[in-house]
């Protein structure tokens, strides 16, 4: 087996008769080292191998941009929605709920996107 440890699940394993690796869940190919399409940046620490693309429709593919990464961004929602936003397609601002300290969360129209925007004091 060579299977492609990012995209395996671990222990790495194969079909002995067939050498297919056991994939995560958006990882593919013999030996797991693709993603699957609509899916992309397949990364070790995900655990389901790549990300969901996120073109809001405009496109089934993609990829990760040059020094694309992960960075965790922390919140405790104890003040509220502490200063994250929602905001829609036309740019417009949707009211931001939270409720004892956990979590955020916003309404919207059926087929309404809307995106969130991380508070600054919530990168670090």
């Amino acid at each position: 087996c060579s299977c492609y440890e990012p995209g395996s699940l671990l222990p790495l394993q194969c079909n002995s008769k067939t050498g297919q690796c056991n994939c995560k869940t958006f990882a593919e190919g013999q030996n797991c080292d693709k993603c699957r399409l609509g899916y992309f940046n397949l990364d070790p620490m995900n655990p389901d191998g790549c990300t969901k693309c996120f073109c809001y429709g405009h496109a089934s593919t993609c990829q990760s941009a040059p020094n694309y990464f992960f960075n965790p961004i922390r919140s405790s929602f104890a003040q509220g929605a502490d200063g994250w936003r929602a905001v829609n397609q036309t740019g417009h601002e949707a009211l931001v709920y939270s409720d004892t300290g956990s979590y955020i969360y916003v309404q919207s129209l059926p087929g309404q996107d809307l995106t969130f925007e991380a508070s600054r004091k919530g990168l670090y």
